[in-house]
C-alpha cells in the first residue's frame, strides 16, 4: 500500500512528530485550494443581526482550525438549534497521536488502514456504547442536555472547540466523520466528508459519513454506525467501520443526491481477512444537496432558538 505519510513513518519512526507536522500543513494548504475558502461545514444558523441559514454538506480533504462545523441537530423534534452549536477542529492532538500509534505498524491493505482509523477514533471520543449494533440512540439523545436547555452543560462547551468532545462519550456521527477525514487526508487519502440521511430497520435521520478515492476504487466508509464482525472465537472486534465500494454508476447517483440501499453482511475475520457472511440489515444513504433547505424556506422544518 503505497500512502506517502505511512510510508515515511515506517522508515523513519524516530521522526514521526516532524513527518506528521509536515503533512497536516500540506493537507491544509490543499483543501483551502480545493473547497474554495468555504469557511463552513454541516449545518449553521447565525441569529444576529439577522437569521442567516448556511450550509455546506460536502468537504473535500482536511477540514482545519478556521472551518466552522454545525452540528445542531435534533432528529426527535425536526428542529435545529441556533449559532451555539457549532465547533472548530482547533487541536490536532488525535492525529499526531494516531501517527505514533501506527508509525510501527505494517500496514497491509486499505481496508486494514481504514479499521485502524475507525478503532483509534472510537477510543478516542470513548462512544462505544452508542455504536453497538443494537443501540438506537442518536443525536439528540447525546446532545439532550443542549437541545433541552440545561445551561450548565451549555456553558461547558460554549468555547467551540473539538476538545469537549475527547473521551467524554458524547461524540455523534458528525465528530467520528471529522476526526476520520483529517486523519485519512494527512495520510494522503483522497477523502470527501458528506452529509445526508441514513436508513435502517431501527435508525431514519441526519447522518454524517465519509466517501474515500482510493486506487481508482470509491468507498462509502461509516464510521460512527459501525458493522458487526466477529472473531475466529466468536466475540465482536469493537470499533470496525462499515464499507461499501460503489460501483460507477452509484458514484453518479450520489452526486445527484439520490438514495442508495446496501444489504449489509456480518463479517468474520480469519487470519486479518474478513469473509462476509449471514445479511444483517439493510442500509440506505442519501447524501444531501438542496432539499434540506428546500423544506426549511417553506417552513417544514422549524428553527430552534434558545
Amino acid at each position: 500500500m503505497d500512502i506517502d505519510l505511512l510510508t515515511e513513518l515506517n522508515k523513519n519512526p524516530k521522526d514521526w512528530k516532524k513527518l506528521t507536522e509536515k503533512k497536516i500543513i500540506e493537507a491544509k494548504v490543499l483543501a483551502k485550494k480545493i473547497n474554495d475558502n468555504s469557511k463552513y461545514f454541516g449545518i449553521y444558523f447565525e441569529k444576529s443581526p439577522s437569521t442567516t441559514f448556511n450550509t455546506n454538506f460536502r468537504w473535500a480533504g482536511f477540514i482545519d482550525e478556521t472551518i466552522k462545523i454545525g452540528y445542531g441537530m435534533d432528529f426527535e423534534d425536526n428542529m435545529f438549534t441556533d449559532d451555539g452549536a457549532y465547533y472548530y477542529l482547533d487541536d490536532d492532538t488525535y492525529i499526531y497521536e494516531f501517527a505514533y500509534f501506527i508509525k510501527d505498524k505494517k500496514v497491509n491493505s486499505f481496508e486494514e488502514f481504514v479499521n485502524l482509523v475507525g478503532n483509534f477514533v472510537d477510543e478516542y471520543l470513548n462512544t462505544n456504547k452508542y455504536h453497538e449494533f443494537e443501540e438506537t440512540a442518536g443525536r439528540a439523545h447525546m446532545y439532550s442536555p443542549i437541545l433541552k436547555n440545561d445551561e450548565e452543560y451549555h456553558k461547558k462547551i460554549r468555547k467551540h472547540s473539538i476538545t469537549d468532545f475527547y473521551a467524554n462519550g458524547i461524540g455523534a456521527c458528525m465528530e467520528y466523520t471529522v476526526l476520520a477525514q483529517n486523519i485519512l487526508a494527512t495520510f494522503g487519502y483522497e477523502t470527501y466528508a458528506v452529509l445526508g440521511t441514513i436508513e435502517t430497520n431501527k435508525i431514519d435521520g441526519f447522518h454524517a459519513f465519509n466517501c474515500i478515492d482510493f486506487d481508482e476504487i470509491n468507498t462509502l466508509v461509516d464510521f460512527s454506525l459501525m458493522t458487526v464482525r466477529y472473531n475466529i472465537d466468536g466475540n465482536i472486534i469493537p470499533g470496525t467501520p462499515y464499507m461499501i465500494d460503489l460501483t460507477k454508476e452509484e458514484i453518479e447517483a450520489f452526486q445527484e443526491a439520490e438514495r442508495l440501499e446496501f444489504e449489509e453482511k456480518e463479517l468474520l475475520n480469519i487470519n486479518n481477512k474478513d469473509i462476509e457472511t449471514k445479511n444483517i440489515r439493510t442500509r440506505a444513504y442519501t447524501p444531501y444537496r438542496c432539499k434540506l433547505y428546500d423544506e426549511l424556506k417553506n417552513h417544514k422544518i422549524k428553527v430552534k432558538y434558545y
